[in-house]
């Protein structure tokens, strides 16, 4: 394939990952953040990176969080929010997480292929992507698919908020 074969794979594929995500979901996971005292995000592999890079995009706008295995990550109660990121909603580490996050009245989202999952379960909130045969490698398609899902919450997110100070609350130390 040359270059033109490849992006139009690429971005066709993102574009039907993202065919099932509605204007409600991205308002919901907006009210769900900005309700929250503080949000944890979790998430293993390749959509553990993108929910990572979602966690620094949070705290560039002020909010208060942090990604499970930091040092920092706060003890959570039924007034914070729970983010996790899994394809099958059944990697167990996750599912054990979630189930204490639950125990302690968390409010869960997920974003994930599978809202039917053991974590779908628990969750306040699914977020569902649509799940197709990817000709990428791997989990490349849904790793690129939820960084494109974060970033645009993120754009919405950021309407109204001053971005001199998102700006300003990015680090200069990379």
């Amino acid at each position: 394939m040359n270059k033109n074969e490849l992006e139009s794979l690429v971005t066709t594929e993102l574009h039907e990952m993202l065919s099932t995500v509605t204007d409600n979901d991205i308002d919901t996971v907006i009210s769900m953040i900005k309700n929250a005292r503080k949000i944890v995000t979790i998430g293993a592999g390749r959509m553990g990176y993108s929910i990572k890079s979602f966690t620094m995009r949070l705290t560039h706008m002020g909010f208060d969080a942090s990604h499970y295995g930091d040092t920092g990550v706060p003890f959570t109660s039924k007034e914070d929010l729970v983010i996790f990121a899994s394809s099958s909603g059944e990697t167990l580490t996750n599912v054990c997480l979630a189930e204490i996050a639950k125990k302690y009245e968390c409010k869960i989202l997920l974003v994930s292929f599978n809202p039917e999952s053991s974590i779908g379960k628990l969750a306040d909130y699914t977020v569902k992507l649509n799940n197709i045969k990817s000709k990428q490698l791997m989990k490349s398609a849904p790793e690129h698919a939820t960084y494109m899902l974060y970033d645009m919450i993120a754009l919405k997110l950021s309407e109204g908020m001053d971005i001199k100070q998102i700006e300003n609350n990015h680090s200069i130390l990379e």
